[in-house]
């Protein structure tokens, strides 16, 4: 089967079976005739058929057309450049995740990860431990813009999510913020890439 696929215009939809003449979204229906939608993508999409073949999308045409804001996390924990390690800290054990975007003028200026904390404080961690004794500085006294990543990679809502994870892969990154019109609206990480692969793998063929 081939199939030539172009985003169709109109919000994302709720939900319809392939081959459906109409794409139902929140606010009722938009476009007939050659437009219909697939659960997996997310979006309507005007479809053609070459070679003259017909039908829905393959699994893999239909992750090709997978979107970032699909499958990105939101809203995103943030802190501030002048808020504490301590505090960073906290945050990610209270959420279960490994970085944070850092917000200054609801503009992003860095990321922080665990990672930075424990190359930053590896005595508090040893001292966590038995027998440990930490020394030298300690997070509540060193602030976030000391120990972040001031060089974020950031993608955009309508990026395809294969392209984020090959990003992710290159630059060896656990998580991607993701910008639209210079604001913060989500953030892709390895778990939301993870999903993706899940809910593609579900709609092979048996």
């Amino acid at each position: 089967m081939c199939l030539t696929l172009r985003p169709a215009p109109g919000p994302l939809y709720v939900a319809s079976g392939p081959g459906s003449r109409y794409c139902h979204t929140i606010g009722g229906n938009v476009g007939t005739g050659g437009a219909r939608t697939d659960r997996l993508v997310g979006r309507c999409f005007a479809y053609e058929a070459c070679n003259g073949g017909e039908g829905p999308p393959t699994a893999g045409e239909q992750g090709r057309h997978m979107q970032v804001r699909q499958w990105m996390s939101h809203p995103v924990h943030t802190v501030k450049p002048l808020d504490t390690a301590a505090r960073a800290r906290e945050l990610l054990e209270k959420y279960r995740i490994n970085q944070l975007a850092v917000v200054f003028k609801n503009e992003l200026v860095g990321i922080v990860t665990d990672r930075d904390l424990r190359d930053a404080f590896p005595s508090v961690f040893e001292s966590a431990s038995p027998g440990g004794h930490g020394t030298g500085p300690q997070p509540d006294h060193v602030v976030i813009e000391s120990i972040m990543s001031h060089r974020v990679l950031t993608i955009a809502p309508d990026d395809n999510v294969r392209d984020a994870a090959e990003l992710m892969r290159r630059e060896r990154v656990g998580a991607l913020p993701v910008v639209e019109n210079g604001k913060l609206v989500g953030i892709l990480t390895r778990s939301d890439i993870l999903d993706a692969l899940i809910s593609l793998a579900d709609r092979l063929p048996d």
